[in-house]
């Protein structure tokens, strides 16, 4: 019996952390003076929230990869506070578009999208976002 397999889809949600792309040049903003900035989100959400540094993210990438670890109602609540962060220092309103970029394991992908993309319009549909999925991997991820 191979529950390795099983074991790897069964994590609980607390286990599997976020991962989003910030622009290099909004880092400074989202850490603030001293970590003051990230620090306070951390607390106000119950989420850890971290932020790869040179050499531990691919080289490739331009952007900076953010981890939001702690439970799932945490990791929203970072989440919102991460694009309620980049909307304030570009200057954009919550009723303007805006681009957040999400990075999934390869594996999930298929999941995401459902047969035929059912799963990705039901998603659409449900938040009201526009939601593009990319083709292409980042170059140096583990998964």
């Amino acid at each position: 019996e191979d529950r390795g397999a099983v074991a790897r889809f069964s994590l609980p949600a607390m286990e599997v952390p976020y991962r989003c792309l910030v622009p290099a040049d909004s880092v400074s903003f989202i850490i603030g003076k001293g970590g003051a900035t990230i620090r306070q989100m951390s607390e106000t959400c119950g989420a850890t929230l971290s932020i790869l540094k040179d050499g531990e993210a691919p080289a490739t990438l331009a952007d900076k990869i953010v981890i939001i670890a702690g439970s799932t109602q945490a990791k929203d609540a970072a989440c919102r506070e991460v694009v309620r962060k980049l909307r304030q220092m570009q200057g954009v309103t919550d009723m303007e578009p805006g681009v957040f970029v999400i990075i999934i394991p390869q594996i999930s992908v298929p999941v995401v999208i459902g047969t035929k993309g059912a799963q990705i319009k039901a998603i659409m549909e449900k938040s009201g976002a526009e939601i593009n999925v990319g083709r292409e991997a980042i170059i140096g991820m583990p998964d």
